[in-house]
C-alpha cells in the first residue's frame, strides 16, 4: 500500500489542528516552541525565522490597511454630515423666500457638492485594498531600510569608538612598559662639563695707542725718504 500523501493546504490544516489540540485554543506559542516543533518535523530554524518574519509583516500590513480603510470611511462621514446640514439650511432659506416664478437656486450648490460627495463615496466605501496594501508594504520597506541604515551607522560609530579606545589603551601600555624598562636598567649619568667664565677683554690704554700711531707715521716717513 503506497504511503498516504497530503497537499499543502491539508498539511497546514493538520499541523494547525495538532498544535491546537496539544497547546489549547487559548494558549500562545513562543518562538522557541515553534523552533522545537519545526525541529521535530525536520524544518530548519532559518526557515521558521523567515516564515515568522513574513507572518509578522503580513499581520502589520493587514492592520495598517484596516486602519486606512476605517480612516477613509470616517473622512466620508465627516464630509457627508456637513453636506446634509448645509444644503438643508440653503434649501430652507430658498423655500422661505421662494416665488413661483423663481428657479430654486439651492439646487446648484446641491448638485455641485453631490458630485464631489459621490466621488468621495466611491473611494471611501469601495476602496482598492490591493492598491492600499502595496502602498503600505512600500512604506514598511522604506522604514525598514532607513532603520537598517541607522543601525549600520550606529555599528560603525560604535566600532570606531572601540578601536580608538583599544589604540589608546595599547599605546598607554606600551609607554608604561618602556618607562618600566628604563627604570629597571638605569639611565647613565650625564658627564659634568665645567664651563670656565670668559675673561673680559683688557682695557687698552690711550697712550699706547698714540705711541703705535707715531711709530707707524715714522715708518711711513722713512719709506718716502728712501724713495
Amino acid at each position: 500500500m503506497p504511503p498516504r500523501s497530503y497537499s499543502r493546504d491539508e498539511v497546514q490544516a493538520i499541523l494547525a489542528n495538532a498544535v491546537e489540540r496539544q497547546h489549547g485554543q487559548g494558549d500562545r506559542l513562543t518562538h522557541d516552541d515553534l523552533i522545537a516543533i519545526g525541529k521535530e518535523l525536520g524544518v530548519a530554524r532559518e526557515a521558521i525565522d523567515l516564515a515568522a518574519a513574513g507572518v509578522g509583516d503580513d499581520l502589520e500590513v493587514q492592520r495598517q490597511v484596516r486602519s486606512r480603510v476605517q480612516g477613509m470611511r470616517r473622512g466620508f462621514l465627516y464630509h457627508f454630515v456637513p453636506f446634509i446640514l448645509v444644503n438643508l439650511f440653503l434649501a430652507t432659506i430658498n423655500l422661505l423666500t421662494y416665488d413661483s416664478y423663481e428657479f430654486p437656486w439651492f439646487l446648484f450648490p446641491l448638485l455641485g457638492w453631490a458630485i464631489g460627495l459621490g466621488s468621495h463615496a466611491i473611494v471611501a466605501l469601495a476602496p482598492n485594498r490591493d492598491k492600499i496594501e502595496k502602498q503600505v508594504r512600500r512604506r514598511i520597506e522604506r522604514e525598514r531600510e532607513k532603520q537598517r541604515r541607522r543601525n549600520e551607522r550606529g555599528a560603525l560609530t560604535e566600532g570606531a569608538r572601540r578601536v580608538a579606545e583599544a589604540v589608546h589603551d595599547r599605546t598607554a601600555e606600551m609607554l608604561h612598559a618602556v618607562a618600566d624598562a628604563l627604570e629597571s636598567t638605569g639611565a647613565p649619568e650625564a658627564s659634568k662639563v665645567r664651563v670656565e667664565p670668559v675673561a673680559a677683554p683688557k682695557r687698552v690704554d690711550a697712550r699706547s695707542d698714540e705711541a703705535i700711531a707715531e711709530a707707524e707715521s715714522d715708518v711711513e716717513a722713512s719709506r718716502r725718504s728712501a724713495r
